[in-house]
């Protein structure tokens, strides 16, 4: 179970600082040393021993991560940058990526959904953005971890993005590093997959 701490006293913890010139090693030379910084700066992160904690708000102090050892909490760190950057390119490429997608949101009318639906498209399912950052965290810590572990961040992101599906609709490819479609399942808006996420006729508006 992962503490919590209250008071001002936690404010005496030492501040995270992380290696970021091991961190600049391993990453894509295209990624930029002032994008590398801002990711590495962990405001309002503290470390125990071998516990990380973040400041929430009001001198709530919340466990983050426990590392094993100071590797382990290096690879943690630069784990958290990798994840901070792949948010980023994400959010800078989702205008052209959203055109990848059979179906997008466009916007809700009497609490229901309207989507914009695509003659020519990549992905044969509704737009996903976690695709494009999970695509790009993983293409980012693959040069900074050992490979098995790698391969367990692969396996925890397929997971995620099969999410919602009751029948697998995605996979990864380890060597053209991209997600797949390996299905034409549908996702469901419930656990119970009664209410299957296909737009109907009066919800697409077409382009």
């Amino acid at each position: 179970m992962k503490e919590q701490r209250v008071g001002q006293e936690c404010y005496q913890m030492e501040k995270l600082k992380v290696d970021k010139k091991w961190i600049r090693e391993h990453l894509p030379k295209e990624i930029s040393d002032r994008t590398i910084n801002s990711a590495a700066r962990f405001t309002d992160y503290y470390r125990d021993g071998l516990k990380i904690f973040c400041n929430g708000d009001r001198a709530i102090f919340y466990e983050e991560y426990e590392a094993k050892d100071e590797e382990d909490l290096l690879l943690w760190a630069y784990k958290e940058c990798c994840e901070e950057i792949s948010y980023a390119i994400e959010i800078n490429k989702r205008k052209e990526n959203t055109l990848k997608w059979r179906y997008s949101m466009d916007h809700a009318e009497d609490d229901e959904w309207k989507y914009v639906e695509r003659e020519n498209y990549v992905y044969n399912t509704i737009e996903d953005t976690r695709l494009v950052s999970f695509e790009e965290y993983l293409r980012l810590v693959k040069n900074g971890l050992p490979q098995k572990d790698w391969e367990k961040e692969v396996r925890e992101r397929v997971k995620l993005m099969n999410h919602g599906f009751k029948v697998k609709h995605w996979d990864y490819d380890k060597e053209k590093m991209c997600f797949i479609e390996i299905s034409d399942s549908k996702p469901y808006f419930t656990r119970n997959h009664k209410d299957t996420g296909e737009p109907t006729p009066e919800q697409i508006i077409r382009t």
